[in-house]
């Protein structure tokens, strides 16, 4: 994948799409995304589908007035002895991309 079809351009791409949506029903969608690539192997098709259907689901049930958020992040695993790699170590496993959906708090 390219920096543009990487996972978080992937996500940048689907958050402008959905930006006008959540505007016109009173959401403020925000995003916390990386500053560096991220690198992974996948298909940019289904990443666009699984961040696709998170944001819509997030639109729909979210109340007016309330915010949504998104974060994208590489986790670290850490390999134990004996396991591959044999020592303690930091390793990139997985690309965690959250969705968090708020409401308002009540007024009055």
């Amino acid at each position: 994948m390219s920096d543009a079809d990487g996972p978080e351009g992937v996500l940048e791409q689907v958050l402008t799409t959905f930006r006008p949506l959540a505007e016109g029903r009173h959401l403020e969608l925000e995003s916390h995304l990386p500053a560096e690539p991220l690198w992974m192997e996948a298909d940019k098709t289904r990443l666009e589908q699984v961040f696709t259907n998170l944001l819509d689901n997030a639109t729909k049930y979210t109340d007016a007035g309330g915010t949504i958020s998104v974060w994208a992040e590489l986790s670290q695993k850490e390999s134990a002895p004996g396991e591959a790699g044999g020592s303690r170590r930091a390793e990139p496993s997985a690309l965690g991309a959250v969705v968090v959906r708020t409401t308002a708090p009540p007024i009055g």
